[in-house]
């Protein structure tokens, strides 16, 4: 019986902020884009260039007062006093764990041919191990906001050019990035961007009222930390279904089975999600999109994303028809949790969405570096 209410709630609270997840295969020639202009597990990855070899760890940074998960793969003949990089950070939705997001950075930096450093940044209170963070601390949408700045401030200052992208709330955190670097940030891609609330989303009512009821949220983080007391393998039988009904890869199903069964994992989820559907309970920062349209890009989808819906991509194509849209029609928004699915949206980003920003980074975007 608990472990039933474990599941049911678990999957509930989880299923809110992922969204419901169906992957099918890209298929590049049905990409539809629309635009006004024309123009510390070793992770390895290797490009088809065959003198790159990228490695990496999942790595604990310090960035301000507090630790964070990263991933960063780069050449592995290029040390960290090589400041001739561009490199391309990757800011996560919620949760916002690095390791969900270890495919699509190894597939972005094999589609780049291991021209550039590809670094997924972990927000802080979301982490893949236990003891990284206070114990009962928790963290708002605005503590990332700043965690993402700070990151930008502390480790990027000799890298070259920074290109964010974002996925769901992560893009909201890459756009404030930008904002608060415009001489360091080249431009920003967000994918399936959550940037305001949906008001025709039953479901998104819904999830806003279960984060909100804290008693409930409290239920599920106990359970939850329960069952991540027992053996691993037991772990994934129960969570068989929530894992399943997500259609998550094997990694992205183990890692659920070891991240997410934690008490301080699930309230950091919840709290932060709570901020968010909150805050974002306004129209998304059109001066700020307007200032930045040509160094921004947005990737949308045919399913029903309640998180990134269609109709935020027609006001943006209305009002500012100089940001770039492009559509996919075939992924969900949780499409990192797929190993397809995270080489899909890297081939999208590396043949066409980065290359476009390129050419409007150069052609219509002078950027002296600040002294």
């Amino acid at each position: 019986m608990i472990v039933k209410m474990d599941c049911g709630l678990l999957r509930a609270s989880v299923h809110c902020f992922l969204g419901h997840t169906k992957y099918y295969r890209y298929n590049k020639s049905t990409l539809s884009r629309t635009s006004s202009r024309s123009v510390c597990r070793l992770v390895m990855a290797s490009s088809s260039n065959p003198h790159q070899h990228a490695t990496s760890r999942v790595e604990i940074i310090a960035v301000g007062p507090h630790k964070c998960e990263t991933i960063r793969l780069r050449p592995s003949n290029v040390n960290d006093t090589h400041i001739n990089r561009k490199r391309i950070v990757i800011v996560p939705g919620n949760p916002g764990i690095v390791e969900y997001y270890e495919d699509f950075a190894a597939a972005l930096w094999d589609r780049l041919e291991g021209e550039v450093d590809v670094v997924c940044l972990g927000l802080v209170g979301h982490a893949g191990r236990r003891g990284l963070f206070p114990k009962g601390k928790v963290w708002t949408m605005h503590d990332q906001v700043d965690h993402v700045r700070q990151y930008l401030s502390e480790h990027c200052a000799d890298v070259n050019s920074v290109q964010l992208v974002g996925h769901s709330i992560g893009a909201y955190f890459a756009l404030e990035g930008l904002r608060k670097h415009p001489n360091l940030v080249q431009n920003v891609v967000g994918v399936y961007p959550y940037l305001t609330n949906n008001p025709q989303s039953e479901e998104q009512r819904f999830c806003k009222f279960l984060v909100n009821n804290r008693v409930v949220v409290f239920i599920v983080a106990v359970l939850a930390d329960l069952i991540g007391r027992v053996h691993l393998a037991l772990r994934r039988f129960l969570l068989l279904g929530l894992t399943e009904s997500f259609l998550m890869g094997p990694k992205a199903a183990s890692l659920t089975a070891v991240a997410m069964t934690r008490y301080d994992a699930v309230q950091n989820m919840c709290h932060m999600g709570r901020t968010e559907l909150d805050f974002l309970d306004q129209p998304p920062d059109w001066e700020l999109l307007e200032a930045y349209a040509e160094r921004v890009s947005f990737v949308f989808n045919k399913a029903n994303d309640y998180w990134a819906p269609l109709w935020l991509k027609k006001d943006i194509e209305a009002r500012l028809p100089m940001l770039n849209t492009y559509l996919d029609p075939e992924y969900d928004h949780m499409f990192c949790c797929s190993e397809q699915g995270s080489k899909d949206i890297a081939r999208l980003l590396g043949e066409v969405v980065l290359p476009a920003q390129q050419i409007n980074s150069l052609l219509l975007i002078p950027k002296p570096r600040s002294s």
